[in-house]
């Protein structure tokens, strides 16, 4: 009777010890046989089986591992505020370039934060004016290493003007054929791009809400 032999080693004893088929020849180095292909379906089962019971069974712990596993991104918001005379709200930063510190009310996501929620938060917090936002994003790029944009529509509907000193220099209302020197480029483009939300008639005003209420499509780009 021949007697396959092959030198032991940790490696082999691994694939032993899986199962696995070994074929050697007496004297000469081990050869693993890869599975067949109704091992490797097994194994991938028995992988989606152990996934769903983690998910099924152990509160978040299946979405720490995404979690974990994936890279994040940070959200920044802007809101395209106006009022009843058609002007848009812009902030003078004070942790922004003095070459260009004027912008839209703007910030980052919190944690289970919506994304509508972050505009009124930061228009809140950075002027103390309570805004209505629009329910759906007009503008959403993406394609940064880090982060992604999204842009509201919004309306001014009250409050007390109280900007806050530690990232405000001050807050305005400006018409859209006036802005001020300074101001951040994307922003401007956005204010241009959806112009007809300030100065057009009740039926472009009634657009751009169809347009904040349905859109969805995704724009990318480095603005």
């Amino acid at each position: 009777m021949y007697v396959s032999t092959f030198p032991a080693s940790p490696a082999t004893d691994a694939y032993l010890r899986s199962g696995r088929i070994i074929d050697c020849k007496a004297g000469a180095d081990a050869r693993v046989i890869p599975p067949r292909p109704v091992e490797a379906a097994r194994l991938t089962a028995m992988r989606e089986k152990v996934w769903t019971f983690i998910g099924r069974h152990t509160g978040g712990v299946q979405w720490r591992i995404l979690w974990f596993a994936h890279t994040k991104y940070i959200v920044g918001v802007s809101g395209l505020v106006r009022n009843s005379a058609g002007q848009v709200l812009l902030i003078k930063g004070r942790m922004w370039k003095p070459s260009r510190p004027w912008g839209l009310v703007t910030g980052y996501a919190e944690s289970g934060e919506r994304w509508e929620d972050t505009v009124v938060r930061e228009a809140r917090e950075e002027t103390g004016f309570e805004v209505k936002v629009e329910p759906n994003p007009v503008r959403l790029v993406t394609g940064f290493k880090l982060r992604a944009e999204v842009a509201y529509l919004a309306e001014y509907v009250g409050g007390t003007y109280q900007p806050d000193p530690k990232e405000v220099l001050e807050a305005r209302f400006f018409n859209i054929d006036e802005l001020p020197d300074g101001l951040l480029p994307q922003h401007g483009d956005l204010i241009e791009h959806y112009r007809y939300w300030f100065k057009g008639n009740d039926v472009d005003r009634a657009h751009a809400q169809r347009e904040a209420h349905g859109h969805t499509a995704a724009e990318a780009g480095d603005l």
